[in-house]
């Protein structure tokens, strides 16, 4: 992985980039205190009507239905426009508690989408325990399935194309996998369902 601040190459183990120094603590000193973010569905103001949300949660579970291993959490949060996104999404990440303790290093599984209304950007981010299965350029693909309902400002509908995406990515990351990692649980079962 790279550092999300200053691009260097990073180690699973290392608790701050050995080129810049940084790690979560600083970059909470730079930006301040964590704003209150909840796991699954998560806003600042109401960009999300009530009905989207309610269906957005439904995408979460049944994203973790088919990767039981994984959570998923959707998050609309404007930020300071002086710090990168990709910083953003690595502190907001690593410092809002979205993770439950059982999942350290490699065994984190969880993925988080976020949306900047301010910079009409999106972003993902994926625990390291996904790393090693899912590509740059597979990640890449996912934020960029749902840059044009983002553009009209249809957040919800981002959200589900960007899901959709992700879902497929990580059935073809999970068709080498034993059924031990957790990873391909259900998705023979359910791979003709649509979303």
């Amino acid at each position: 992985m790279q550092c999300p601040y200053c691009q260097s190459s990073l180690k699973e183990a290392e608790l701050e980039c050995p080129s810049c120094g940084i790690d979560g603590e600083k970059l909470t000193r730079i930006m301040g205190p964590m704003p209150v973010i909840f796991g699954g569905v998560s806003q600042s103001g109401s960009k999300l009507s009530a009905r989207e949300v309610k269906k957005l949660t439904k995408v979460i579970q049944k994203f973790q239905r088919l990767f039981p291993q994984s959570r998923l959490h959707l998050l609309v949060r404007s930020f300071p426009q002086e710090m990168e996104f990709k910083v953003i999404l690595f502190w907001v990440f690593n410092q809002a508690g979205l993770s439950s303790q059982g999942s350290k290093g490699g065994q984190n599984r969880d993925v988080v989408l976020m949306i900047d209304p301010s910079r009409s950007k999106a972003g993902l981010i994926v625990g390291y325990g996904l790393e090693p299965l899912l590509s740059q350029e597979s990640l890449d693909g996912v934020v960029s399935s749902g840059q044009g309902a983002l553009g009209n400002g249809e957040f919800a509908v981002a959200f589900e194309a960007m899901v959709k995406v992700l879902t497929e990515r990580m059935r073809e990351a999970s068709q080498g996998l034993p059924e031990a990692v957790g990873l391909l649980a259900k998705a023979a079962a359910d791979a003709g369902e649509d979303y």
